[in-house]
């Protein structure tokens, strides 16, 4: 519970920080992992409570931070235009959370898989 408090603690302050400086505050590569690990394990593989209602904020505050990416993002990478970057975003989000997923049904064995094909049909 308390390493869920310090997470919190820092997302604030990385979105603090972010909007201050107007930019991003989280590595792309990061970024995409955590919102894809926040969006697994609270819809797909949901933990139970309290995790669970963490996992929620988690994601809420990822999402800050990926609205800060799109609005942010082309002051970090002038050389790249705006459908490039988006696009290489597009591609490590789905890189990640089909690593994340996966291993969520590799660790999870048959219940894991089986809790995804209920979350699809």
């Amino acid at each position: 519970m308390a390493g869920g408090i310090f997470w919190i603690l820092a997302y604030i302050f990385i979105i603090s920080k972010g909007f201050k400086d107007k930019t991003y505050g989280m590595p792309l590569i990061a970024l995409c992992a955590n919102i894809s690990w926040e969006f697994i394990f609270s819809f797909v593989f949901p933990h139970t409570p309290p995790q669970l209602f963490i996992n929620y904020l988690w994601f809420g505050l990822d999402s800050i931070i990926v609205i800060q990416f799109f609005k942010y993002g082309k002051n970090e990478f002038l050389n790249l235009s705006s459908k490039k970057l988006y696009s290489i975003f597009v591609v490590l989000l789905g890189i990640k959370f089909s690593i994340i997923l996966f291993s969520g049904i590799t660790l999870w064995g048959s219940k894991g898989f089986t809790l995804l094909l209920d979350k699809i049909l």
